[in-house]
């Protein structure tokens, strides 16, 4: 019985074999047909061609930092509300508030219905945008704060754009440095205690990912939060010891940890890191703080 049953798998493998090659034939045969051209056609991707009549299967989904490009436009419909004037208040006073922190990097903010999943990036040539389904979606799952907190990482890389810096080996070596900015910013301009912005890391390991050969790839969850907390400390550093760091230095200081302790780190078996507390001190001014956002 069992010899049967292993002769009809072998020729049911073998049939499978059969139509997956004749497939293969005519699929590769109609792609080199010069009346077709094979490529993606979901015109909601990435890496839409316009060209293609037959659809590969390559089409990257336009998901977080990769979604922008200056010749692309079908990143979603451009808004200017979301729907709610309370929020749309908050949001702009957020904008204010982070452009004072970020001196020297420019940035139009741009509100977009995303055509596809919920989405915020930053672009080269000096836009933010930021997505209705993120912006809700991040609001009804984890509250306001991480709002701040991804608009504070696209302004990373905004700041990754002005300088021109590269170096940047891996894909999630330079997301994660956004989020370093990030844990910067909300440390020493929210004065937001590790503890209290809580809702803010638990977004950034929800949205942390595995998909290592996926271009949208932002690092893992670990690493995210390690990102986070490595920009929680030296802006309590800079309070600390009432540093100013210039952007070079925490670009430099950034990279280094992320890529000889926090990716190194993510490739080993130990336990998830245990992140003890750190408080804004009390006695430090709104003014005083002020006065340590980087600067050039």
């Amino acid at each position: 019985m069992d010899g049967a049953c292993n002769d009809k798998t072998l020729i049911n493998m073998k049939k499978l074999s059969f139509f997956f090659l004749v497939f293969l034939s005519i699929f590769f045969t109609a792609c080199s047909d010069d009346a077709i051209q094979c490529g993606c056609t979901d015109e909601n991707s990435l890496n839409y061609d316009s060209l293609a009549t037959t659809d590969d299967g390559t089409c990257i989904s336009m998901v977080g930092c990769t979604g922008y490009s200056p010749e692309i436009n079908r990143y979603g419909q451009v808004i200017h509300s979301f729907e709610n004037a309370v929020y749309d208040q908050k949001f702009a006073e957020e904008v204010s508030l982070q452009r004072e922190f970020f001196e020297g990097v420019p940035a139009d903010i741009m509100l977009i219905n995303e055509a596809g999943n919920m989405n915020a990036f930053a672009s080269p040539d000096g836009y933010i945008l930021f997505g209705y389904k993120v912006f809700w979606g991040l609001l009804q799952q984890f509250g306001e704060l991480p709002i701040a907190g991804v608009l504070a990482h696209e302004w990373g890389h905004r700041t990754q754009f002005t300088f021109n810096w590269g170096g940047y080996y891996q894909p999630a070596h330079k997301e994660l440095e956004a989020d370093a900015f990030a844990g910067f910013y909300m440390f020493l301009a929210k004065r937001w205690a590790w503890s209290k912005v809580d809702s803010y890391y638990a977004a950034v390991s929800y949205f942390g990912d595995t998909n290592f050969n996926s271009p949208a790839h932002h690092g893992t969850s670990q690493e995210r939060l390690a990102a986070a907390r490595l920009g929680v400390e030296w802006a309590a550093y800079a309070v600390n010891n009432n540093y100013q760091f210039s952007y070079a230095e925490l670009h430099n200081g950034f990279m280094e940890q992320i890529t000889s302790v926090i990716k190194p780190r993510s490739n080993s078996n130990d336990e998830p890191v245990k992140y003890g507390e750190i408080e804004f001190p009390e006695n430090v001014s709104k003014e005083r703080a002020k006065a340590l956002f980087p600067r050039k």
